[in-house]
């Protein structure tokens, strides 16, 4: 017995591990994938196309899982500035999941999508991108790290155009969001980014404090990713600040964990050159020609193969030229100095034409506001001069909407009593002596005829109708399903009464009756003299037929019809119940009485009578 216990332990272990599984965002690990993208691993370029390959082939069944992996493909591929074919990774990975359960994981691939844009200087677009992820996130995945980290991906594109308060902004909610979901790895890369906004701020003292906080908070998470940048910021600060031996020790630090490892949302090389050229600014301005040089051409290397490096600092090839102008090798200095202008004209050319625009906006705001300010001065004796008139006209425009105000209020109740007269006279008309006389005689009949089950729900259903008639009476509207159920009752005691001698039938195809309000009772009246007066006279069973249909998304329209002996106009001082419902039907939209119309013989077997309504919802 226990020796099959073991084998159906061992059974259910076996097809548990050859079942097929599904995948979610935690179990694939990006590490060393991403190591590749940002630079730090250099020589698996193949190693990491074959990876990404395979995990296309083994996810192919789970589009959550697949988006992300043709996202990071598309990474790759911009990584190595394939950019044709990193665009049709990236539209791929956008149309693999394209609803609600998508997210996280679709955040994940907006956020890459928006850091390409990002990269080649196309902001704008990447910040579009970025704030509609915000949005789907805050709907579809709340509580996840994909929106903190989305949040602070919002915080640097807005630190790129200087816009500091908007950036603040989403650096709060980026905080916020992180302390509530518990994400502390997140604070480290926020300290950052606000000593980064501080610095470009002008307030340097307060830059240094965040960054070392940054520093401080990676120490106590044992996490030192993100030293390099931080270190290289810091940096960044002392040179401002004139105090190059500090710098010097903060780029020194920065290339020691460089070398340790990559760095998030931060391409390697790129940080590399950037410390790289801030040491050459470094030894330059100690006048340790040589040293500036070593680094300067270490950094060179990236400037002439990425086309999309931004400065950050003075120009490089400034640096090379002064460089080698204070070593008198006066042609080379000359080179750099072609280099540097051919790099203002191109790099920098939209920074300089935008630089351009803003000034330009800016004195035409001034002179605007000075034409503003004379014509306001100018202004100012005419407005005092008129003020008294102002008031004067202000009184009699008050006095005269009063007026009209207390008209319109006449004529709506007066249309409120109208409506009321008419609901009234519709359910007096139904509830008549004639009809509830005629209606007890039948019930009486029927136990006298002693058939109990029959006489019983007869009593059951002229009950409910008589209830149905009072509660509407409270009521301005009720729904359309309300009126066809007291309809049908209506009908079933009218069936008591003549002997099945007539059948009905209500169509209402796909017409949401359950929402759409109409006055009490207002199909009654047609009923009524179908089933009173159309049907008196003919010998075939009497048919009435009802249908109400769809015509557009604020209309509906009815069409009610009988093979009865046709419509007859009376002439006589009584108010007659289409008349009443003519009324009612332009009390409620005057459009929709021009729709009403009645057919009769001989143009009709019978009488057919159409009208539309517009739709009051519930």
């Amino acid at each position: 017995m226990m020796i099959g216990n073991r084998l159906v332990f061992l059974l259910f272990f076996i097809t548990l591990f050859l079942a097929p599984k599904a995948y979610s965002q935690s179990d694939l690990d990006f590490d060393a994938i991403d190591s590749v993208i940002y630079g730090y691993q250099t020589n698996r370029y193949s190693w990491c196309k074959n990876q990404l390959d395979i995990l296309k082939d083994k996810n192919i069944d789970f589009p959550k899982i697949s988006q992300v992996i043709y996202a990071k493909s598309a990474e790759f591929m911009a990584s190595r500035n394939l950019d044709v074919l990193a665009e049709m990774e990236m539209r791929k990975a956008l149309v693999i999941c394209n609803n609600d359960k998508c997210y996280p994981e679709k955040g994940i691939v907006n956020s890459i999508n928006a850091e390409y844009y990002f990269d080649r200087d196309k902001i704008v677009k990447a910040l579009e991108i970025i704030l509609q992820n915000n949005l789907q996130l805050e709907e579809h995945a709340p509580y996840s790290t994909v929106l903190s980290d989305s949040y602070f991906q919002t915080v640097r594109y807005y630190n790129s155009l200087e816009s500091f308060e908007k950036a603040k902004v989403f650096l709060k909610k980026t905080i916020e969001h992180s302390k509530k979901i518990n994400y502390k790895i997140n604070l480290s890369r926020i300290f950052n980014q606000y000593g980064i906004i501080l610095r470009k701020q002008k307030i340097p003292k307060e830059a240094l404090k965040y960054f070392r906080l940054s520093i401080k908070n990676d120490k106590l998470n044992k996490n030192f990713s993100l030293h390099s940048s931080t270190y290289n910021n810091m940096a960044s600060v002392y040179i401002d600040l004139k105090n190059y031996d500090s710098a010097y020790f903060c780029l020194k630090t920065s290339l020691k964990y460089v070398s340790k490892g990559y760095v998030p949302y931060i391409d390697l090389k790129s940080l590399e050159a950037s410390i790289n050229k801030k040491m050459a600014l470094v030894f330059e301005r100690k006048i340790m020609i040589d040293s500036a040089l070593y680094y300067g051409k270490k950094s060179l290397g990236y400037y002439s193969s990425n086309s999309y490096f931004l400065n950050d600092q003075e120009s490089l090839y400034r640096i090379l030229s002064e460089c080698y102008e204070k070593k008198m090798m006066l042609d080379s200095a000359l080179y750099y100095q072609k280099l540097e202008l051919k790099e203002f004209k191109s790099v920098r050319f939209l920074e300089k034409k935008d630089l351009v625009d803003r000034t330009t906006e800016q004195a035409r705001i001034k002179h605007q506001s000075e034409d503003i300010k004379l014509l306001n001065d100018k202004n100012q004796l005419e407005q005092e001069v008129f003020q008294s008139e102002r008031i004067i006209v202000f009184v009699i425009m008050l006095l005269i909407g009063l007026i009209l105000y207390g008209f319109y209020r006449k004529n709506i109740v007066r249309q409120q009593q109208t409506a009321l007269q008419l609901e009234q006279k519709v359910l007096r008309s139904q509830m008549n002596p004639h009809f509830i006389f005629n209606a007890l005689v039948a019930i009486q009949n029927s136990m006298m005829d002693s058939d109990i089950l029959v006489s019983a729900s007869h009593v059951a259903k002229f009950a409910k109708l008589i209830r149905q008639n009072f509660d509407f009476t409270q009521k301005e509207y009720i729904t359309l399903e309300e009126d066809l159920g007291a309809l049908k009752n209506y009908i079933s005691v009218q069936k008591m009464r003549f002997g099945e001698s007539f059948d009905c039938f209500i169509e209402y195809e796909d017409v949401e009756i359950e929402t759409i309000l109409v006055p009490p009772l207002m199909l009654q009246p047609f009923v009524e003299n179908a089933i009173e007066i159309g049907f008196k006279g003919i010998e075939e069973l009497g048919i009435l037929k009802i249908k109400i249909f769809n015509i557009s998304e604020k209309r509906i329209g009815f069409c009610i019809s009988d093979n009865g002996v046709g419509y007859k106009v009376v002439e006589d001082d009584k108010l007659h119940s289409t008349e009443v419902f003519r009324a009612r039907l332009f009390l409620h939209n005057s459009q929709d009485l021009k729709s009403f119309t009645v057919v009769s013989r001989p143009d009709f077997e019978g009488t057919k009578i159409e009208f539309k309504y517009t739709i009051k919802y519930v």
